[in-house]
C-alpha cells in the first residue's frame, strides 16, 4: 500500500508567498500599463477633435467653433472621441454634464458662450485656481493651446491640443 503524501504547511506558506511576491511585482506593472492606454486613447481623442476643428475652420471662413459640441453635426463621427476616461465619467457626452465645456472631458475656449467671464484673471496667479489653457489668436499655431484635458487626471500633467493640431503633455502649471 502506498502511502499519500500531502503538501506540509511550510511548503504551502512558501508557495503562497511566492504567488503574492510576483502579485506585488506584476499588479502595479498592469496598473501603470492601463494608465498609459488611458493616456494614449485621451491624446488620440484630442488630436481627433483637433482634425475636427481644422475641418470646420476650412468650412467656416476660419472662425471656430462657439462650443466643442458644435463638432458633432458632420466632424465628429461618435460621442465618445469627446470623452476621456480618466475623468470617472462613465455614460454618454451630454449637455450640461461638466462646467465649461458640457459634455465633454475637455475644457475648450471657445466655451464662453453663456456671457460668462471665465478668464477675468488671466493675468494673476492663483495657486489654488491655476489657469489652464489659453489660446490667443495673435500667437504662432504651435503655441496657443486651443483644447486641454486639465481637471487633473494625470499627475500634475495636463494634455493640451494646440491650434496647429499637436498634443502635447505638459506640467498642470504651465
Amino acid at each position: 500500500m502506498r502511502k499519500q503524501r500531502a503538501f506540509s504547511l511550510p511548503e504551502m506558506l512558501i508557495v503562497v508567498g511566492i504567488i503574492w511576491l510576483l502579485a506585488a511585482l506584476l499588479f502595479p506593472v498592469f496598473s501603470s500599463a492601463r494608465q498609459r492606454s488611458y493616456e494614449t486613447e485621451c491624446t488620440s481623442h484630442l488630436r481627433q477633435i483637433g482634425m475636427a476643428i481644422q475641418m470646420y475652420l476650412s468650412d467656416y471662413d476660419d472662425e471656430y467653433p462657439l462650443r466643442l459640441l458644435s463638432l458633432m453635426s458632420g466632424y465628429v463621427s461618435h460621442r465618445g472621441v469627446f470623452l476621456c476616461r480618466l475623468d470617472g465619467f462613465e455614460g454618454n457626452a451630454e449637455p450640461g454634464r461638466y462646467w465649461v465645456s458640457p459634455g465633454t472631458s475637455y475644457f475648450y475656449l471657445g466655451d464662453v458662450d453663456y456671457g460668462i467671464d471665465y478668464f477675468r484673471s488671466i493675468g494673476e496667479y492663483d495657486p489654488n485656481f491655476p489657469p489652464w489653457a489659453v489660446y490667443i489668436r495673435t500667437m504662432p499655431a504651435s503655441e496657443a493651446k486651443m483644447v486641454s484635458d486639465s481637471w487633473h487626471r494625470f499627475p500634475e500633467m495636463t494634455l493640451r491640443l494646440y491650434a496647429d493640431g499637436h498634443v502635447k503633455m505638459e506640467p498642470s502649471s504651465k
